[in-house]
């Protein structure tokens, strides 16, 4: 059972959005806010806000990692590898 809201806004990429890229890090930080990004270096241009269905939609793998606490991240090195919880600043 999913406990976030699906409707939430979160940070992502353009690229990510496009299908061009993949989420490979996950952060959920200390304010409770999400980022599904790519792990790449990122600039506000490329940064889009989308609801948390969206980024479901696009990879649902991300289900596995929704309980992921505040002030964690979660990365993983492809779509097949198992995600790597951290939390952030470690």
């Amino acid at each position: 059972m999913i406990k976030q809201d699906l409707n939430k806004a979160v940070f992502t990429l353009k690229s990510i959005i496009n299908k061009a890229g993949t989420i490979l890090y996950v952060v959920h930080d200390n304010e409770g806010e999400w980022q599904f990004l790519n792990g790449e270096p990122v600039s506000l241009q490329d940064m889009m806000i989308v609801s948390l269905q969206q980024i479901i939609d696009i990879d649902n793998t991300v289900l596995q990692i929704l309980d992921l606490k505040m002030g964690h991240t979660a990365n993983r090195k492809n779509t097949i590898s198992k995600w790597e919880i951290t939390e952030s600043g470690k």
